[in-house]
């Protein structure tokens, strides 16, 4: 899947828009699972992800999140 990052918390978490039009959540636990960290990310830069139930909620979560080629990460 593919879409943009929403925004992030000062907590540690936000959302990803997907191109589906549903909203995904995302903790930065989850990024540094592929080594980002969330200040890599910002509102607006495009991504692609898969979805897995959390282990904690139980819910919908973003994982495997990995920014796009026009996406610039800062280092």
């Amino acid at each position: 899947m593919q879409g943009k990052i929403k925004f992030w918390t000062e907590r540690g978490f936000g959302f990803i828009g997907g191109d589906d039009g549903n909203d995904y959540f995302i903790h930065a636990d989850t990024l540094q699972e592929t080594g980002l960290q969330a200040g890599q990310l910002e509102p607006g830069d495009r991504v692609s992800f898969n979805t897995r139930r959390s282990r904690h909620t139980r819910r919908i979560e973003a994982c495997d999140v990995k920014p796009l080629p026009a996406t610039v990460v800062k280092f």
